[in-house]
């Protein structure tokens, strides 16, 4: 009994160790510095904690935005029955069982077969065989050794399958950003502007396993892509309000040939969103929730043009988040004339099945959001399982079109809630704008 327990309490104390850690130890190094090592450590943190903090928010205690005490103990709480579940399961299907004869004695399978049995021996009773030959293997246990090599070699086989999957989640895809191309037709865009290629970042999420140096390496991705316009839509930090200085000095690095514009997103407003918009007011990135500028025909970004000009124009507008921030469409479009070609920027994709969009309708000519992360996993046949949209997966990632306008999901940079991505790799969006 005692060798069974063995594994899984080990198993378990380690594991609620390594959390324990790294929160206490490693996360507020990781804030100090942005370490591309400790956030991969962390990020394996959070994926243990996981379980038992998703127990911990069903009771009411929050860790989505920030994770106090109190989820903390019910995640104690929960782990340790779970993890010690999860030793004794491992345990089984790694570790082989003793063989045992006929006779309840566990027998060595590597031990060789060095006492054949008679035919005299093998008509006598359990009883009447000498006790020195009573545990030699019978022909028949070949066939037994076998199938439990077998189920032995299918059950490790699955949890390096596993394993494997997870492992390359974590370590392979949440890192490997893709570059997206789109050409969208634009009905009225002047064709001085016909061509304007848009680089759209979103969802970087610097945070406790999002480093700091990833973030650096998007921006130079972007830059590389020699964008006229970056377009940044909202969540940019992720746990603390610690992240946001850093992250906003890494985004002044972004270099477009017009400039550079963003919203703000929920994560924002929740680690602190005044806080984010002092620092990036300080840089020359133009924020745009419930606001516009326009780009004019000789591709500069302008707050207002003049009547004769409003033509030769395209307006970029914001919203502010559906969720914090109160999108108001009057402030973003009112005044904008109907002929005037629109693009407008929301954090999250559901603004566009809002009453104050579709009253603009169809003079929206194309909306760029993030927010959903495409579902960080999707599975073949099945999709992205969780999907933060009300209305399912429809918002999940890629050009669809709305009840209103045509909407681009961008799958994002960082994660949230569990540092994994499968089979939905970060996303750096390349949109360029075509007269339609």
């Amino acid at each position: 009994m005692r060798s069974r327990w063995r594994f899984p309490l080990l198993f378990t104390a380690g594991v609620l160790a390594y959390v324990f850690v790294c929160d206490l130890i490693l996360t507020p190094i990781h804030e100090e510095h942005g370490w591309e090592w400790t956030g991969w450590l962390n990020g394996l943190a959070r994926i243990l904690a996981l379980p038992g903090l998703c127990v911990a928010e069903s009771t009411g205690a929050r860790f989505r935005h920030r994770t106090g005490w109190g989820a903390w103990l019910v995640m104690l709480l929960t782990s340790v029955p779970l993890y010690t579940l999860v030793g004794f399961v491992l345990r089984w299907m790694w570790a082989p069982r003793p063989r045992k004869s006929r006779g309840g004695t566990p027998l060595n399978p590597h031990q060789p077969d060095v006492h054949p049995r008679s035919d005299a021996a093998a008509d006598l009773s359990h009883e009447q065989v000498p006790a020195e030959t009573r545990d030699i293997p019978s022909p028949g246990d070949d066939a037994l050794v076998s199938r439990r090599g077998l189920l032995l070699a299918a059950r490790r086989t699955a949890v390096v399958g596993i394993a494997g999957t997870a492992a390359y989640s974590f370590l392979v895809e949440l890192r490997n950003v893709e570059v997206t191309r789109q050409s969208i037709p634009i009905r009225g865009l002047p064709q001085t502007l016909a061509g304007l290629r848009i680089v759209q970042l979103t969802d970087l999420h610097h945070g406790p396993w999002t480093s700091l140096s990833y973030i650096r390496r998007v921006v130079d991705q972007a830059n590389a892509l020699k964008p006229d316009l970056i377009v940044l839509t909202g969540d940019y930090v992720h746990q603390s309000d610690r992240y946001i200085a850093p992250v906003v000095e890494a985004m002044a690095g972004l270099k477009g040939r017009i400039g550079v514009v963003a919203t703000l997103g929920n994560h924002d407003w929740w680690e602190n969103g005044e806080l984010m918009i002092r620092e990036l007011d300080k840089t020359s990135i133009r924020r745009l929730d419930n606001s516009r500028l326009f780009i004019t025909s000789e591709r500069t970004l302008e707050s207002g043009v003049g009547r004769t000009d409003q033509k030769h124009v395209l307006c970029v507008a914001g919203l502010g988040d559906l969720w914090e921030g109160s999108p108001d469409c009057g402030e973003a479009l009112g005044g904008v004339p109907d002929f005037m070609p629109r693009v407008l920027l929301s954090h999250n994709p559901d603004t566009a099945e809002e009453p104050c969009v579709r009253k603009h309708s169809p003079r929206i000519d194309l909306m760029l959001s993030g927010h959903t992360h495409g579902g960080q996993v999707s599975f073949p046949g099945i999709g992205t399982p969780i999907t933060p949209s009300r209305y399912g997966q429809k918002y999940a990632a890629g050009l669809v079109q709305s009840p209103s306008c045509p909407v681009y999901v961008n799958r994002g940079i960082g994660t949230t809630i569990i540092p994994m991505r499968f089979r939905v790799r970060p996303e750096i969006a390349v949109i360029e704008l075509q007269a339609g």
